[in-house]
């Protein structure tokens, strides 16, 4: 895991942060892990792994400081957009983790990492119908939040 983790992200202290962070995903999991050694639970602790890796990632560049004026381009409606979608992507992310926690992790994998529903159901070991449902159910529940949000 911590290999894994070496790839993306440069800090000893985020390395151990995105192994633990994973770890306790894996064990919220773990009755669902049937045989430690099979494809299917070194494809979810992989991507497990590359979640809390690009969450911690994620958080750092929050932080980041802003760069000085003279390396900013002359378009500001470029940088304005690149700010709002920033916020709406952060915000979105805030949304998913207030989710119950059966729709974090496929939305998690479905949004963050991008993958298909046939992979998140092999990663997290449910049939393709139910990941398919709990993203839809997700993404509505999302989609309230937001719409609370908006109207305030």
């Amino acid at each position: 895991m911590s290999k894994i983790a070496c790839k993306y992200l440069t800090s000893p202290q985020d390395q151990e942060d995105a192994v633990q962070d994973a770890m306790l995903a894996v064990a919220r999991n773990i009755k669902k892990l049937q045989d430690p050694y099979s494809n299917e639970v070194r494809i979810y602790v992989t991507k497990v792994i590359k979640c809390a890796a690009v969450e911690i990632l994620r958080e750092n560049n929050r932080h980041a400081h802003i760069a000085p004026t003279d390396d900013l381009r002359d378009d500001g409606q470029n940088i304005a957009q690149e700010v709002a979608a920033e916020n709406i992507y952060d915000q979105l992310i805030a949304f998913i983790n207030t989710l119950p926690s059966q729709y974090v992790d496929p939305l998690t994998f479905f949004i963050v990492l991008e993958l298909s529903p046939q992979e998140i159901a092999t990663a997290l070991g449910r049939s393709v119908h139910t990941v398919r449902t709990q993203l839809r159910r997700g993404q509505q529940l999302i989609r309230k939040k937001f719409d609370e949000v908006l109207k305030l």
